[in-house]
């Protein structure tokens, strides 16, 4: 049985929105094909990305998308890649880095390559359309058979 999903969250502003497209335009700055993680509008789906967490997971998250957008982008840069580093340490001593790891690029890559981007000029998903990725679905008649 399934957990029907939590609404969005309230308390995501538009504070919160800037600061992890700060943070995710350094994780995926775009390119001649692909829209950077700003221009996609993936910060925007944070909300319903973070909605099934619990709601002190939620609190944290925003705290720590406040602290590390509020950084200028070549700090951003040199903590995800001090992060990166210490994600080969090992047990106790690397937790923290593998826990902001999985945080961070956790809700930026999920909200970016979720396909729910409307940017295209066609308003499909901008991502979608540069990775050349359809989704398709066919379902058998079975009263065919």
């Amino acid at each position: 049985m399934s957990r029907p999903s939590s609404p969005p969250i309230a308390a995501f502003s538009r504070r919160h929105e800037q600061a992890l497209a700060r943070i995710g335009d350094v994780l995926i700055p775009g390119d001649d094909t692909l829209p950077s993680y700003s221009e996609s509008g993936a910060a925007a789906l944070a909300p319903r990305a973070l909605a099934g967490a619990r709601p002190v997971d939620q609190v944290m998250m925003m705290r720590l998308i406040t602290v590390v957008g509020a950084l200028p982008r070549p700090l951003i840069a040199l903590m995800l890649l001090l992060i990166r580093a210490g994600l080969r340490l090992p047990g106790l001593v690397g937790a923290p880095a593998r826990l902001l790891d999985l945080a961070l690029k956790g809700v930026i890559m999920n909200t970016y390559y979720c396909g729910l981007d409307r940017t295209a000029p066609d308003g499909s998903s901008a991502v979608f359309q540069a990775l050349d990725f359809r989704l398709q679905m066919h379902v058998d008649d079975e009263d065919a058979r």
